[in-house]
């Protein structure tokens, strides 16, 4: 372990204070004297000088804690380095040599591991022997084949960024968790392709088959083919991710991996909506009683309000594409026909539609929890969609687009 001198030896600011008058026995008892007459200068330049030596035992102790992790993997048993030391999986084990949270401590596994996986260069495949053997005629083999090199998983741009330090460990981990793992075709035990997983389009490939046509199977070489551009656009994202970290915080860097990710893979980003905005409908169902207000007050809660977000996406009204904020809380019974401020008896509706229901005498109505139905005076009536579309929670960041008025004039 290196001793107090040794590592205040690495610091030019305090050595140029300090010099020879720090005997090699010194500890930190005598931090106070070495830097106590630092002027503003020295300070800011031995606080740069110690976050750079800091950068590197960071570095170092990650390599070496993804070493720790693939020798604890689950394949090596009791006999992991992990298990041998007395802990049931790495990050148990890095918490209590770090003195830190599990949290930190599962980051910290998650940066090393990569690193390790990207650093490592794995073998070199041994490329295939030509039809017919790999003896010729005349008996002569021939010159060895060239092996073939393997591609490096998508995230090596991140290790090569925090081996640079251009990245810090906390903004490594924020864009692997903001990315994730690039999706891949599904395969069966052979390795070919299953034919009803249609997985999501290639970056740049056409989001839908054509109307009518039944899509086909992949291929395993075209399988193959969409894998590497999926890595290979992951790649490109990390790479732009890494020239934006000089001027995000890791939780900006975090919400933009997630934006790329989605706009990269919009079919993946739609069912990863779908399955959060499953698990919430859940949650509805079970508070749906603490929250029904009945007789007891108009207006709608505010806890109502989300109830009803959450259930119906957005507007019910048919052919409008505004959200759930730009929405009001509609009572489907008249309040003042005894209606109930209930989640049942409540529909969302953007102002102009909620206006236009009470000056057209139209009704919303609905048969205990069946569908809402749109009655105008005149028409037959119009079932409502079950919930509106869900693109604004993920595939777009603007406001959106202007109804009823006209674009503001350019600036001059």
């Amino acid at each position: 372990m290196a001793l107090f001198h040794d590592v205040l030896a690495l610091i030019p600011t305090a050595v140029s204070h300090a010099g020879a008058s720090v005997a090699p026995e010194a500890d930190r008892s005598i931090i106070t004297d070495v830097v106590g007459d630092f002027s503003r200068d020295e300070v800011m330049a031995a606080i740069r000088e110690v976050t750079a030596v800091t950068q590197e035992a960071e570095y170092i102790r990650s390599v070496l804690i993804g070493m720790a992790a693939s020798l604890s993997t689950r394949e090596a048993g009791h006999e992991g380095l992990a298990q041998k030391e007395g802990h049931r999986n790495t990050t148990s084990l890095i918490q209590a040599v770090i003195g830190t949270s599990y949290t930190e401590a599962a980051k910290q596994v998650r940066v090393g591991e990569s690193l390790v996986e990207s650093l490592v260069s794995p073998p070199a495949a041994p490329a295939s022997e030509p039809a017919g053997g790999g003896d010729s005629p005349e008996g002569d083999a021939g010159p060895d084949p060239e092996p073939v090199p393997c591609r490096e998983p998508w995230h090596a741009p991140l290790g090569r960024a925090l081996r640079d330090q251009q990245l810090t460990t906390q903004q490594h981990d924020s864009i692997m968790k903001g990315l994730g793992a690039p999706p891949r075709i599904a395969r069966d035990s052979h390795g070919d392709p299953v034919p009803e997983s249609s997985g999501s389009p290639a970056p740049g490939a056409d989001d839908a088959p054509d109307a009518g046509v039944e899509p086909r199977a992949l291929t395993r070489e075209e399988a193959d083919e969409v894998d590497r551009e999926f890595i290979d656009a992951w790649s490109l994202a990390a790479e732009t991710l890494v020239e934006e970290a000089a001027i995000r915080d890791t939780t900006e860097l975090y919400r933009a991996a997630k934006a790329l990710r989605d706009q990269l893979d919009p079919v993946g980003a739609e069912k990863r909506y779908q399955e959060r905005y499953e698990k919430r409908s859940f949650r509805i169902e079970q508070w749906r009683d603490d929250v029904n207000l009945d007789r007891e007050q108009r207006l709608f809660s505010a806890q109502q309000r989300i109830a009803l977000a959450l259930r119906d996406g957005g507007r019910r009204w048919l052919d409008c594409d505004r959200p759930a904020s730009y929405c009001e809380a509609h009572h489907i019974d008249p309040w003042k026909e005894c209606g109930k401020t209930d989640i049942d008896r409540g529909v969302l509706l953007c102002h102009f539609n909620h206006r236009q229901l009470h000056l057209d005498k139209t009704r919303i109505t609905r048969a205990g929890t069946d569908d809402f139905v749109l009655r105008r005076p005149g028409r037959p009536p119009e079932v409502l969609p079950r919930r509106a579309a869900l693109t604004y929670a993920w595939a777009s960041l603007h406001h959106p687009p202007r109804r009823f008025r006209p674009d503001p004039p350019p600036r001059t």
